[in-house]
């Protein structure tokens, strides 16, 4: 869809600002799983609570996230952060986990920015 907005009008200055957050939320769920996948490669979580049964039980007593949220935020940053840093295309975690099981490194790039371009509706159908 094409806006005759100009980029001088408030509405557009809005919808700039929700597609920089958009972006914004997609690096912080990379960030956030670099770091889950860090403390779960060298049980560094033991380190924070020695107590800690196993990764799970540190990922939703100490962190308060449920297991498949942290299991998501650790696939998409594993399979898509480099990408998604350096490329700064934005789009949303449902898309992105929804990608997990069918992307490959030849095709990765062409879903990532379909994934951004299409509507809801588009992408899923």
């Amino acid at each position: 869809m094409q806006s005759n907005l100009k980029k001088s009008d408030q509405a557009y200055k809005l919808f700039e600002t929700v597609e920089q957050a958009k972006k914004g939320i997609i690096l912080c769920i990379v960030q956030a799983g670099n770091a889950l996948n860090e403390l779960h490669k060298d049980n560094s979580y033991k380190k924070f609570n020695p107590e800690a049964k196993d990764f799970m039980d540190f990922v939703v007593n100490e962190l308060k996230i449920s297991y498949s949220t942290a299991y998501n935020w650790m696939k998409i940053s594993s399979e898509f952060g480099q990408y998604l840093t350096s490329s700064g295309v934005g789009t949303s975690e449902k898309k992105l986990v929804a990608l997990l099981p069918v992307v490959t490194a030849e095709n990765r790039e062409e879903w990532l920015h379909k994934a951004q371009e299409l509507s809801d509706r588009e992408f899923y159908d």
